[in-house]
């Protein structure tokens, strides 16, 4: 009886804790849609393919869909009190236990290098718009996105414009000659604090989700093994009391 309450009890948190993992793989990946949408956004001005940004795009989605996939080990397992399929789902998830903190840890660590390496291609690919639009620059569609998306104004400032400022440079879709409140960020300090963000937000994402797998992970083995007990307890019983003579063994037809 004892057996069986705590493994209904360990059941239970790993059905628990399964949720959470599946819920934070899809959390992941559509954290990395989001990145790769805004990344997308910035690709014409930073000119580059293979930034952190985009890597760490990619890897949410795709941890994201591993971690997805793999929780339903744990469903399944539970369910049919399969020893099998929950130790595989213990394993899977160690191993991407083990992924995800190096990619936490490599973000990181190569952070800074990456900030100012993708603020100087932003600044440099910025003044190469500006120099190369001309009259067509207010109206520029790299620029007016970036804008728009991360509500800045101008590389530094809004006073780079001039007296004249684009549409995408107005707050709440005012209009430049109905009044436009300008945004008073500059799109290089804007990209700075999302590149910072992005880029910490996805390190500690990783190492949050790692520890609620750890604790899917205790379960699914203490489950496994508990199961595994229960059935040789099971098989001792049956050995032990021998084999059972058949209920009509001496009986005589009449």
């Amino acid at each position: 009886m004892a057996l069986g309450c705590t493994l209904t009890t360990v059941k239970f948190l790993l059905l628990v804790t399964n949720l959470f993992t599946l819920l934070c793989g899809i959390s992941l990946a559509i954290a990395g849609t989001v990145m790769h949408v805004r990344y997308s956004t910035i690709n014409g001005l930073y000119a580059e393919q293979n930034s952190l940004l985009a890597y760490e795009a990619l890897l949410a989605v795709s941890l994201g869909m591993i971690a997805f996939v793999i929780s339903f080990f744990g469903f399944f397992g539970a369910a049919r009190n399969s020893p099998c399929m929950i130790s595989t789902y213990a394993f899977l998830l160690l191993v991407l236990m083990v992924i995800q903190i190096g990619f936490a840890v490599g973000s990181f660590l190569q952070y800074d290098k990456a900030r100012v390496y993708f603020l100087g291609r932003v600044e440099a690919n910025f003044d190469r718009i500006f120099r190369s639009a001309g009259a067509n620059l207010r109206s520029n569609p790299q620029i007016a996105r970036v804008q728009r998306l991360f509500q800045c104004c101008g590389k530094h400032s809004y006073t780079e414009w001039g007296r004249w400022l684009p549409e995408s440079c107005c707050e709440a879709g005012a209009k430049p000659d109905t009044g436009c409140k300008p945004y008073e960020t500059g799109c290089v300090e804007q990209l700075e604090n999302y590149f910072t963000s992005a880029a910490r937000t996805f390190g500690w994402l990783l190492i949050c989700f790692t520890a609620i797998e750890f604790v899917a992970a205790l379960s699914a083995c203490c489950l496994a093994n508990g199961l595994r007990d229960e059935e040789a307890a099971r098989k001792r019983v049956r050995f032990q009391r021998g084999p059972v003579p058949p209920q009509n063994q001496g009986m005589v037809n009449p």
